[in-house]
Order: C-alpha cells, then structure tokens, then sequence
C-alpha cells in the first residue's frame, strides 16, 4: 500500500497545472532566408514566377507561425542542362530534390508546389538559420512542428527539458478546416469515420491523438486545411465531388507520416501510473530507476518515427532495460542476451539520445527475431559512400561545407529509384542521413548497421556515391 500511495501522490504533483513557457519571436541574426530554386528547362518561367509567389506565401504564414523573425528570398534559375529534378534549398541546404520528366507544364504546378511544401515541413528546423544546430533543443522542437518558447537553446540539447517544454504545451488538438458543402454530404454513418480513424490508429501504433476540431469554411466544395500543433497545412483541393471519407482518409495520410508529432508524455505516463503499474509493477519500478519519463517519452517518439509500433509498451519497456540498465553481475541471466556471445560482466549505463536508445531497442528485437527464424532483411537497401556519410559528420565544418556534403547524400540516394532503405557505418550518422533524405522522392528508411543480426553481410549492399564526383571522375581519367 506505501508503494501504491507514493505513486498516486507522485501522479497528483506531475498533474498540477504549470504556467505555460512564454512564447515570443525569436530575432535571428541572419534576417534573410535565402531560398535557391533550380528548375529544368522545360518549365517555364510564368511557371517559376508562380511557384514562387505560392511559396513566398506559405513560407511567411509558417515563419510567423513558428515565431522566427525572417522574411524569404527566393531566387529561380535553370538547372544543368539535361536535368530531370527541379531542386529547392535553403541557406543552400537541400530541402527538395523531386523528379519531374514525367509532368507536363500545365499539372507541374501543384504537384510541385506541395512536393516542395511537403519536404519543407519536413525539415523546418533549416528554417530558423545556420546558427541553429541540428542537434538542439530548438531544432528538436521544431521537428515537431511546435514553437519553441522564447530562450529554448539553439545549440545544445537536453531530453528532458525538450520533452518537458512539449508536454507542457496548452490547448493541443488537430484542427481541421471544411468547405461546407463538403460537410452536408456527410450522413450518419460517415459521421463516425474520423472517430473510427483516431481508435484504428491507437490499437495498430499506440499513438494517442488529440481531439479534432472541424472548423467549416466558404472555400470551394472539396477543400481542406489541416492544422498539426503549431503549423498549418497548405489547403488540399480534393475535388467538388469529395465525400466526408474522402477527407478521413486525407487525414489519415497527413497524420501516418507525421504519427511522431503527438507522441506525449503525459499519454505515456498515463499508461505507466494508471494500467501498467497494477500490472507490472516491478518492470515500471525498474524502468523509472534507469530512465527519466521524458527519455522513455524520447524513445518512443523516436521508434514510432522509425516507424516501429509502440503498442506493445511493457515490451519496449523490456528492452530498454535490457538494452541498457543497471550493471549485470555475473549471476544475472538477461532473457535478450545472445547465446553466441561470452557473458558481459558490465552493461553501459542508460544513455540520454534517443536516437540511440532507439537503435538498442531495435537490436534487441532484431536478434529475437533472428533467433526465432522470423527475422526479415531490409528490402531493396544500400548504403551512402563512406566519404558522403562522413561528411555529413565532420566536426567544425562551415555552412557551406556541410550543404555540399548533404547535396552529395542526396544526389546519390537520388540517382538509385528503387532503393528502399539506407544502412548507415554508425549510429551517429543515422539522425544526419535520415534528416537530409527527407528531401527526396522515395524517402527510405534508415537504419544503423548496429541494428542488423549477426549473420547480415552489410558489404554485400550496393554503395551509391555522387554522380556528379561520378562524371568528374569519368572526364579525369578519359
């Protein structure tokens, strides 16, 4: 009963309301955002001169948005003769690489303009500056699509006050914006679709959304606008003919790839104190001893952003400790250890990066899975030269440095259409890798070679270099 009260008590303190962080603009040195595009020769400039205007547009409401004092300047140009991508960076950073030889003039307009908008939501720390670094509590922040709060730092980074600046955010909800003729043809069964949505998507990822607030709007009949967090969704035109399931499923596509945005502290704690501990008491114990909630809430986010689901929770729970709790005697039999290898004496403390408590889970479960025969190798995956990886890594490196390096990561990943999957040398390179392939076509799954079983050939997969250090190579040696 002691244990059970001091839990409770603990549960009444976390849920005492606290003021909201203060939120205000953030001025950042280099007012100007600099935004490149390099378009083929066969769109035309009335087209350039529209797509600029749209993304002008979008970029200021999102600027505003997030709290950043900048104003866009965008720039158009022809790409290399022969080129079949139009290209988008920002402060020279790759932010979209999308292959357009199939689209004609007349339909590149929208499909470009939200293949472009969409990449940039999926990078939208590179909008706060240069000065802001990848690894930072304010990038951390922002990948979420969340305002970060005035003073959040924007170099180093700390877990716990980044998922607590999260978590301590008021009045979270979706809200989502209907024509209103799009809203009449709605009947009761229909009704019902986006509920039906929010509960097929807790019981298949674990991921609790939160409440939807439909706003009807007079646009024309078929158009919607999403609003996730802190930033607004472009307006979707889904036909004058759209039904209310129509939108759902709309819905659904824009939040399955955003599922890591609404991965909350305080859903997780829920579970914890509410469900898990009358049933597991002992593994919630050990968990708390080895792990802050705000690192378990980061490596959930981080698995679920991995895609991996996160419903099975007393599982992850396991391997977390598993992966990296108290030091092991020699007494001590952990159930996910390999056979194969000679027993530890000493387990690594509990990390801090959730990028890498990530990776240690999925390890874990990869072996499992290997040992049982049910284990599946990546399909279609390959691997980054190891000079572009490394780029992507060099301590010190200037703005420019390191936009040459991601430019080269993306070109090469670019130039293999039917790749999947990236295998990454080391762990470290997983977050920088994925991070920059967000701004192609097919984006791929990334995994550190860490995370495959002992019997994976990691020097069989093809490795994909720049073609551009390709034909410079081909002109030196002809």
């Amino acid at each position: 009963m002691t244990n059970l009260a001091r839990r409770l008590l603990d549960s009444l303190q976390k849920g005492v309301d606290t003021p909201p962080p203060e939120l205000g603009t953030h001025s950042v040195a280099d007012q100007p955002m600099r935004v490149g595009i390099r378009l083929p020769e066969s769109l035309d400039a009335a087209f350039a001169e529209g797509l600029t205007d749209s993304l002008d547009s979008h970029l200021s409401v999102l600027l505003a948005e997030l709290g950043l004092d900048r104003k866009p300047v965008i720039t158009t140009e022809n790409a290399d003769p022969g080129a079949v991508a139009a290209t988008v960076s920002i402060d020279q950073r790759p932010v979209a690489h999308l292959r357009c030889e199939h689209l004609s003039p007349e339909e590149a307009g929208e499909s470009l303009l939200n293949g472009v908008i969409d990449r940039i939501l999926r990078r939208l720390a590179l909008l706060a500056g240069p000065d802001v670094g990848a690894r930072s509590t304010m990038a951390y922040l922002m990948t979420l699509g969340c305002r970060a709060p005035v003073g959040t730092p924007i170099k180093a980074f700390d877990v716990d006050a980044a998922e607590k600046l999260i978590d301590a955010r008021t009045g979270e909800e979706i809200v989502l914006e209907v024509a209103a003729p799009t809203m009449r043809r709605v009947d009761g069964d229909a009704a019902q679709a986006l509920v039906a949505l929010r509960e097929r998507e807790y019981r298949k990822w674990g991921v609790v959304y939160p409440g939807v607030t439909v706003v009807l709007t007079d646009d024309l009949p078929g158009s919607v606008r999403l609003r996730l967090n802190d930033v607004t969704l472009p307006v979707r035109h889904l036909g004058e003919d759209a039904e209310w399931i129509d939108v759902v499923r709309y819905v659904g596509v824009e939040l399955a790839t955003r599922r890591h945005w609404f991965v909350r502290m305080a859903d997780m704690a829920r579970v914890m104190d509410e469900d898990l501990v009358f049933v597991a008491p002992d593994l919630v114990a050990v968990a708390e001893a080895n792990y802050s909630r705000a690192q378990l809430t980061a490596a959930m986010r981080e698995l679920v952003r991995g895609g991996r689901r996160v419903r099975n929770f007393p599982r992850i729970l396991w391997l977390l400790i598993e992966a990296g709790g108290s030091p092991a005697g020699s007494d001590i039999l952990r159930i996910s250890e390999s056979p194969l290898l000679p027993k530890s004496r000493h387990r690594p403390p509990a990390g801090r990066d959730p990028i890498v408590q990530a990776v240690r889970v999925r390890k874990l479960a990869a072996e499992e899975n290997w040992r049982l025969g049910t284990y599946r190798a990546p399909q279609h995956a390959v691997r980054l030269d190891p000079e572009i990886e490394q780029g992507l890594l060099a301590d010190g490196q200037t703005g420019a440095a390191l936009a040459r390096a991601e430019w080269a990561a993306v070109r090469a990943f670019a130039s293999e259409p039917a790749a999947e999957g990236v295998i990454t040398r080391t762990i470290e390179a997983l977050g920088p890798v994925r991070e920059v392939l967000q701004a192609v076509d097919n984006v791929p799954r990334v995994a550190a070679s860490h995370e495959l079983p002992p019997d994976a050939d990691v020097n069989a997969l093809p490795v994909l270099t720049d073609p551009e250090r390709r034909g410079l190579a081909d002109v030196i040696q002809s």
